[in-house]
């Protein structure tokens, strides 16, 4: 089926794109439409960029019997003191979250304050003051500087920070390891599970994961260096970005300061 009319028949029930935060829905029931849905390939010919990791969080809500805030609550954020992530902002923290801002080919301006269908992604969202019914597991937090630290803190610690174990030191190999070696990728080594991965191809670094990675919707870029021991966390509220190079240039610099070859 021709790519345009796949795109057209997903628009038509509003899953065209990664924003869940204005669904008067949960997200089990906002994604029960994806199996009528036509595909844009085979499973396991491409990769895709999708709602697979959305689709992880309803079965994570299907087994623990738990939606995705309690989840995260009481297994993730809560166990490693991540305060100030939340799926919705609460009352008392909302004069701390960031404004969204709209870069054009001639300046940046603050995003608009109304949420429309046609602008409900490049405006100031609705994580404020919206539904609140959709807990989405691909593009559903936001979070601050130190508390994403914690979270990567523990990834490069092998699954533990302070004490307090999250993951096993062998399932965080497993999501820091190709996992699609079979699909040839122009913008990276490869794919883990939730990680893009840059992995090494000579010398004693033949075949380790030098750098795993992925990035938010607002331009925020993060990565972990496990043979540095390093994690780069960078927060910006900007959509769209029309061709700024901030942080390839600021990568750049941490890049050459690590004495890493660009």
């Amino acid at each position: 089926m021709d790519g345009g009319i796949i795109e057209e028949k997903w628009k038509e029930i509003g899953l065209h794109g990664w924003y869940f935060a204005d669904k008067k829905q949960t997200m089990k029931q906002a994604l029960a439409p994806l199996t009528t849905l036509p595909q844009q390939a085979q499973p396991g010919s491409e990769f895709v960029y999708g709602h697979s990791t959305d689709l992880l969080g309803v079965i994570i809500e299907s087994i623990s019997g738990k939606n995705l805030k309690e989840f995260f609550e009481t297994e993730i954020t809560g166990p490693l003191g991540m305060i100030d992530t939340h799926f919705y902002i609460p009352k008392s923290k909302l004069s701390r979250l960031a404004a969204v801002y709209n870069a054009t080919d001639s300046h940046i301006k603050r995003a608009s304050d109304t949420n429309t269908a046609e602008d409900y992604m490049l405006s100031q969202g609705h994580y404020a003051a919206g539904p609140m019914q959709a807990f989405s597991g691909g593009a559903g937090l936001v979070s601050t500087a130190s508390d994403y630290s914690k979270l990567l803190l523990m990834l490069l610690n092998q699954g533990t920070l302070n004490g307090t174990k999250i993951l096993s030191p062998s399932s965080v190999v497993e999501m820091t390891s190709n996992q699609i070696p079979y699909i040839d990728m122009d913008w990276n080594d490869g794919f883990g599970y939730g990680f893009a991965l840059t992995i090494g191809k000579a010398g004693d670094l033949k075949g380790k994961t030098l750098q795993y990675e992925w990035g938010g919707a607002y331009n925020s870029k993060y990565y972990v260096r496990p043979e540095d021991g390093v994690i780069v966390i960078y927060l910006t509220q900007l959509i769209p970005t029309s061709g700024l190079k901030d942080w390839e240039e600021i990568n750049a610099v941490i890049k050459i300061a690590l004495g890493i070859a660009p």
